[in-house]
C-alpha cells in the first residue's frame, strides 16, 4: 500500500511539472482597475489555493450556521 501511495504522488507531482512546463505562457487577470500578470500554471495553483480557502470557510460558516439552529431548536423544545 504505501508503495501504491508512493507511486500515485510522484506521478501527481510529474503531471504538475508536465503542466506548469506547458503552460508557462503569461496571462493577466484584471478586476476593476488593478492587474497582475503571471504565467498561467502559477495562476491555476493560486486559484485552486484560494478556491480551497474560500471553500473551507464556507463550509465551516455553515456547519456552524446548522448547529446554532439544531441548539435554538433543542432550547424551544425544553421550554
Amino acid at each position: 500500500m504505501k508503495q501504491f501511495k508512493t507511486f500515485l504522488l510522484a506521478l501527481i507531482v510529474i503531471i504538475f511539472i508536465v503542466f506548469a512546463v506547458q503552460n508557462f505562457d503569461n496571462v493577466t487577470i484584471k478586476i476593476f482597475n488593478w492587474g497582475i500578470t503571471m504565467p498561467l500554471a502559477l495562476t491555476t495553483v493560486v486559484i485552486y489555493i484560494l478556491g480551497m480557502f474560500t471553500g473551507g470557510l464556507l463550509w465551516t460558516n455553515l456547519k456552524k450556521l446548522t448547529n446554532h439552529e439544531e441548539e435554538n431548536k433543542k432550547e424551544h423544545q425544553k421550554t
